[in-house]
């Protein structure tokens, strides 16, 4: 016998199709069991649900990814030293202000008077033991390359500490927007509690998460910042688009994230509906993989004819309705150093070329790996792909994968050749993340190019804006004639919202929703 929540999701996605009609095909049914103490409660002014194309994979600080909804709760949990406001500006947090006391040390004045959820008071040892932690090379926490340029944090007074670096980073400040808080003596008692039970100082405080049904939270009134007007969030992943979009027209979610574009119309028609959408700092790329020698990839000009074999056009007219923005290199059209002029042509006839010099006349076969409904389209982006390079004799079978299985194929460095999947750039500064998904061995990165490497590393240490966009710019040459990836296009964010909530969506993604509040 079907569940209650089932019943309910079943007539969302029956009244979704009686707006679609026959065009969509058949629909996933997602299956509800609401738990006790489910976010039911409260007044529907109090109460958001929230709808994600994938579950959570982790509510550990530590080990977040950006690569599912796991960086878009843990925001709402746990509060970061340094947050970065619409335009990308630097804002305070739990550090007030801060200086930089020389090329290689930063001093941060912490915030008084702050809590923990638990009701433990921050200080400085917290902030201490989280890059402490992070840090430890025995814990293997996958965040830690990120902050690697970090040597030591000391503590000064209870609320003051000094980061020191281990060289000069010009953004080693703004890349500490993402790391969460964490309470040393809340973690030290139980160092595993922090996957079960997360405990920060952020808006929100953690109430229960059902594995593949919700994510609970509920406002925390002794915060900070004061209770926010939303009182009570619930996080629902329904991996279907057209499932999600038939829940949030029944009325079973208040938000919809990843809507494609060709559901755009049927929530336009709806009344108590509204789509907003954001231009994204995310773009798709497909990693072309060099590390194994034996792979055709590992060719310079065999990636150079992906390029070529690659319509951007076609496929930002197909699935995204021309709204998103061609990429030719890894440096998004909003991020410092952009060079408007580079542009990968397409061109199928060099494409084979380029193959046959290569020694491949004929083609060769490959498998790709992409995310399965993490982003927008994303499967049929990987089919769309696949059937552009089978036009000139490369054969690829696609294998989509559960978030979870894929990020870890990537952190393992066990892919398939080619890898599509999508980085952010929330810095507008490339300079951070090109680190994370670029140098080889890092935790997103399964290529290995020595000359960019270098290159990275340049950029990471300069500290003049001006010099560091020089260095961004001859990257954006090396990667044009080298090819490390087809970067392919910007991405759109496309959210269906009940008319009620007062929340505009943001370029970074971030899903805060102590900003946001819902109308009678």
């Amino acid at each position: 016998m079907m569940s209650r929540g089932g019943r309910r999701m079943g007539r969302a996605i029956l009244a979704g199709l009686a707006l679609l009609g026959a065009g969509l095909g058949p629909l996933g049914v997602v299956v509800v069991h609401p738990q006790v103490g489910e976010p039911g409660r409260g007044t529907p002014r109090h109460r958001l649900v929230v709808s994600t194309g994938t579950d959570v994979i982790t509510v550990n600080p530590f080990e977040v990814s950006v690569t599912t909804p796991d960086f878009q709760v843990t925001t709402n949990l746990y509060d970061p030293l340094v947050e970065l406001d619409r335009e990308g500006n630097l804002a305070p947090a739990l550090a007030t202000r801060w200086a930089r006391v020389s090329p290689t040390v930063i001093q941060l004045e912490l915030r008084r008077g702050v809590k923990f959820h638990n009701g433990e008071n921050f200080s400085a040892e917290d902030v201490k033991f989280t890059f402490d932690t992070l840090l430890d090379p025995t814990q293997g926490h996958k965040l830690a390359g990120r902050v690697a340029f970090i040597d030591r944090v000391e503590v000064i007074d209870p609320y003051t500490v000094r980061i020191v670096t281990r060289q000069p980073e010009a953004l080693a400040l703004r890349t500490l927007y993402r790391q969460g808080i964490v309470s040393a003596a809340y973690a030290r008692a139980a160092p595993q509690i922090l996957n079960r039970r997360p405990n920060g100082t952020g808006a929100y405080r953690f109430v229960e998460w059902v594995k593949d049904d919700h994510l609970s939270m509920e406002a925390f009134v002794g915060g900070w910042r004061g209770a926010p007007p939303i009182r009570h969030v619930a996080w629902r992943p329904i991996k279907e688009d057209a499932a999600r979009v038939a829940a949030l027209i029944a009325g079973e979610v208040d938000v919809a994230h990843g809507v494609p574009v060709d559901l755009v119309p049927l929530l336009e028609r709806s009344p108590h509906l509204e789509v907003r959408s954001v231009a994204s700092l995310r773009s798709y790329w497909l990693m072309l993989v060099n590390t194994d020698p034996q792979a055709p990839t590992a060719k310079r000009a065999v990636r150079q004819a992906i390029n070529h074999a690659i319509d951007r056009d076609e496929l930002n007219r197909a699935f995204f309705a021309g709204r998103a923005k061609p990429l030719a290199t890894a440096v998004h059209p909003s991020s410092l150093g952009y060079d408007p002029g580079l542009r990968w042509a397409y061109d199928p006839e060099r494409a084979r070329r380029l193959l046959a010099a290569s020694g491949y006349p004929q083609g060769f076969t490959v498998g790709l790996h992409g995310s399965s409904g993490r982003y927008p389209r994303d499967r049929e982006l990987a089919q769309a792909i696949a059937g552009q390079l089978a036009k000139v004799g490369i054969t690829v079978h696609v294998q989509p994968l559960e978030v979870g299985r894929f990020t870890e194929g990537i952190f393992q460095k066990r892919t398939a050749p080619l890898v599509l999947y999508a980085y952010g750039d929330p810095l507008r500064d490339r300079t951070s993340s090109l680190g994370d998904n670029h140098r080889s061995g890092a935790l997103w990165s399964v290529i290995a190019h020595p000359a960019l490497d270098e290159l990275i590393v340049q950029a990471q240490r300069a500290m003049d804006e001006r010099d560091r966009a020089a260095v961004l710019r001859r990257i954006q040459a090396w990667m044009m004639e080298n090819a490390p990836g087809a970067y392919l296009l910007t991405l759109v964010d496309i959210y269906g919202v009940n008319r009620r909530l007062a929340w505009e969506p943001r370029p970074d993604d971030a899903l805060r929703w102590r900003d946001a509040s819902l109308q009678p």
